[in-house]
């Protein structure tokens, strides 16, 4: 804190707290100015003029203003202060040593002694101004990083398609027309080429898929979730036939989510079932929900006084060690042996992406050739 005599601007009094704070002692504060102690650079000083004089709105110059009566001086100060410094105003000062802060300034009027004075106080807010450049610079990334998967996305609908459509379309055309003029290795070579192809489309559209789940401006719907099970289940009938596996649906109640991405996810999770079957026994999947308190259920990221819809879907697959229980999550994760089960390893990572995109919860669970469960907490 300073006080300063209106009029010449000269500071008779500091606290242990301004010297400590700029770096200077008492005898070369008191009876001087900011201005002589150049507690701030030129730059900032014009910079502070400028707005000075935007705030006063007077026609007159800097020169003449600096030259008025202490009466009138009190008076801009006091139209600035109204204006200016209600809030505080932001400087960046100098110490004594070279070091610039930036500080929130305050300041009263008052009269001591016969003579006004101006009380100023300083509110260093350094780590504060820190602080806020560090989270422009991560928007900034991220706004980067927004721009990249744009271009990526792009890229991976149409740059790497395309090559990769005509790589299938032509090995597809060799194979129905010179396959009887190839050997039996050059056949083989063909198969080979057509299923690394078959896997990079699948990659490429799990990719696309997995980037463009975003909890973005995306409404919650009270939605009947056995609504959404019968159409996942409808829609996959051609698979669920083949692998003669029985889908059973149960109560499932009303929740609030984004309803084709709760679509998508029961999608992933029963085709992830259907994936994992063991050899000679029938695929069996239930889904089932019930709404249930946070006190009652087993995370510390659920609130103990709010209410859940507690979904779960549930099969008797070829299941995987609990070790792996988190892992399974992440993308390309595949637990099992590769070449043995198709996919990319990203579905169970969108499904992951869209239980956080709801602010829920997903606990895996399971044993070999013991069947995996997968409980979903979304919050109603």
């Amino acid at each position: 804190m300073t006080l300063a005599e209106i009029g010449n601007n000269q500071i008779t009094y500091a606290n242990e707290n301004f010297y400590k704070t700029f770096g200077y002692s008492k005898e070369e504060i008191i009876g001087r100015t900011a201005e002589e102690l150049n507690l701030v650079s030129p730059e900032e000083n014009a910079r502070l003029i400028q707005i000075i004089l935007g705030y006063l709105d007077d026609d007159r110059p800097l020169e003449e203003l600096q030259k008025l009566s202490p009466e009138e001086t009190e008076q801009l100060l006091l139209k600035l202060r109204l204006k200016m410094f209600k809030d505080g105003f932001e400087v960046n000062y100098l110490r004594k040593n070279g070091e610039n802060f930036y500080a929130l300034v305050f300041f009263e009027i008052v009269e001591i002694g016969g003579k006004k004075v101006t009380i100023s106080s300083y509110q260093d807010i350094s780590e504060r101004k820190k602080a806020a450049a560090q989270v422009e610079k991560q928007n900034e990334e991220l706004l980067k990083m927004n721009k990249e998967l744009e271009s990526f996305n792009y890229i991976s609908s149409h740059d790497l398609q395309e090559p990769l459509r005509k790589i299938q379309i032509f090995s597809n055309r060799i194979m129905e027309t010179e396959q009887e003029k190839l050997s039996d290795q050059g056949q083989e070579y063909f198969n080979k080429i057509q299923a690394s192809a078959h896997r990079m489309q699948t990659l490429i559209r799990d990719l696309l898929a997995y980037s463009r789940i975003s909890a973005d401006e995306q409404p919650l719907v009270n939605t009947e979730l056995e609504k959404i099970a019968e159409q996942v289940i409808t829609e996959l009938k051609d698979d669920i036939d083949d692998d003669k596996a029985v889908v059973e649906i149960r109560k499932l109640d009303r929740c609030p989510v984004i309803p084709f991405q709760f679509h998508q996810m029961l999608t992933n999770l029963v085709c992830n079932s259907l994936k994992f079957t063991r050899d000679g026994v029938t695929p069996r999947i239930s889904i089932e929900s019930r709404i249930e308190k946070g006190s009652n259920l087993p995370h510390e990221s659920l609130k103990a006084d709010s209410k859940y819809c507690h979904i779960i879907v549930q099969d008797n697959g070829i299941g995987f060690e609990q070790e792996y229980a988190e892992r399974i999550f992440d993308v390309f994760r595949q637990l099992n042996v590769k070449g043995k089960y198709e996919g990319s390893g990203i579905g169970l990572s969108i499904v992951k992406k869209i239980v956080d995109n709801h602010n829920g919860y997903i606990k895996a669970s399971g044993e070999p050739d013991g069947g995996a469960r997968f409980d979903i907490y979304i919050p109603v």
